[in-house]
């Protein structure tokens, strides 16, 4: 992988009470619909523990 995964920086931000204003679970389900629609797995951990199913 590489660069920022945008889910997991997010996750780590709230889990230090910063407010990003992302919705999580919207961030997650727009990335597992993307890597769907490219057919392949999406490389972000946080999307794969959220989704181990689709991943």
């Amino acid at each position: 992988m590489t660069g920022i995964d945008p889910a997991l920086s997010a996750w780590q931000l709230a889990g230090l009470g910063i407010d990003t204003g992302v919705d999580l679970g919207k961030l997650v389900e727009t990335s597992t619909w993307l890597a769907a629609r490219l057919n392949r797995p999406s490389s972000s951990p946080m999307v794969q523990a959220f989704t181990p199913s689709v991943c």
